[in-house]
């Protein structure tokens, strides 16, 4: 690889993100709720960028809140170690899953970047 793509690839923005599907119990099934994304016209799950205050999953619950108007939802913990007794730091919720997506420019940034969206 050149040194030009090495640096190129080095100052690629990245914003933080954060997805959540959210599932609701109806008699007989369970359904995924998605939204109709106000930009890109597709059928998406909720979510949106991570603010300078808050963790992942905080960012998440509020954009379930902004886009869908729930406000009781809860996290579905993913398998994980539980804290040791006595441990003095509140657990933050893991992702389920990290990923990179490629993305055109938005009302965050004027030029395409990458949103790594948990």
């Amino acid at each position: 690889m050149a040194f030009r793509e090495r640096w190129d690839d080095a100052m690629t923005v990245k914003h933080a993100t954060a997805s959540t599907f959210v599932f609701c119990a109806f008699p007989g099934a369970w359904q995924v709720g998605v939204i109709a994304h106000p930009r890109l016209g597709w059928a998406m799950v909720t979510g949106g960028h991570v603010e300078a205050e808050e963790t992942p999953a905080e960012a998440a619950l509020r954009e379930v809140t902004e886009e869908t108007g729930l406000a009781k939802v809860r996290f579905i913990r993913p398998p994980a170690p539980g804290l040791p007794d006595g441990f003095p730091h509140e657990r933050v919720e893991p992702p389920w899953w990290i990923t990179e997506m490629p993305v055109p420019s938005d009302n965050h940034l004027a030029e395409p970047h990458i949103h790594v969206d948990h």
